[in-house]
């Protein structure tokens, strides 16, 4: 004869097994702890991750503002460009804009994009009127008083271009770098790809980098501290 079983007993049966199949309060602490200590340990690769794409986009927009450049001087007898750098800002008008003929607006007939000009990584980041980010040697006078005079582009009124057969050794001379150097500027703007503090890194208590161009047209990222910095900004026309 076959039995029945008892209602009630398989409620209590089932209930008991789904009772035994859950999490308890601690173990639920335990795998939100885990999560925890595995995200703070991700986040920051993640982060760097993301920066190294920017920085390379960056060494893009230089390659292909050195094709540009190159460009030029087939056009005006081998000199390079002449215009106001990107932190040269007009301060007779309201708000301050980009002081013109600027190297963004010269060289722009040969690249044809106002984009090329702007760095990923320091949107968000430096605030300014700033037409482009992508800046060049100025010659300001060094820490003794004296002037380098090593400019290759030249400033509008101040400072006249040099020829290509200037740069002996093009492959050392820094045509074009991101940011703003602290020769130029009380504030400077250079370290955007190295995510460390610019004060900082003025007093000599970290090291930096940025993105440079050079008179060959090959750019790279180079790490340097303020001293090395210095070096950099006065290399001389025909190289080290």
């Amino acid at each position: 004869m076959k039995f029945l079983s008892h209602p009630v007993r398989n409620i209590k049966c089932r209930r008991s097994r789904s009772a035994q199949c859950g999490f308890t309060l601690i173990e639920l602490l335990v795998v939100i702890a885990i999560i925890s200590i595995l995200a703070s340990m991700l986040f920051p690769a993640f982060s760097r991750a993301r920066e190294m794409a920017r920085r390379t986009v960056c060494i893009s927009n230089l390659k292909q503002i050195g094709l540009g450049i190159m460009q030029y001087k087939q056009d005006y007898d081998e000199m390079h460009p002449i215009g106001h750098p990107c932190w040269a800002l007009d301060t007779i008008v309201a708000p301050p804009k980009q002081r013109e003929p600027s190297l963004m607006t010269v060289v722009d007939p040969y690249i044809k994009s106002t984009q090329i000009w702007l760095c990923p990584s320091w949107k968000g980041m430096y605030s300014g009127a700033y037409k482009g980010n992508y800046n060049f040697i100025t010659a300001e006078n060094r820490a003794d008083g004296t002037n380098p005079n090593n400019n290759a582009i030249g400033v509008p009124d101040i400072l006249m271009p040099v020829s290509d057969a200037a740069l002996t050794r093009p492959a050392e001379y820094p045509l074009l770098f991101c940011g703003i150097a602290p020769q130029q500027a009380t504030e400077a703007r250079l370290n955007i790809h190295e995510g460390i503090n610019d004060v900082k890194w003025r007093e000599g208590s970290v090291i930096g980098g940025t993105n440079l161009l050079y008179g060959d047209g090959h750019a790279k990222y180079k790490k340097a501290g303020i001293s090395e910095w210095i070096k950099i900004y006065e290399t001389p026309l025909g190289g080290y």
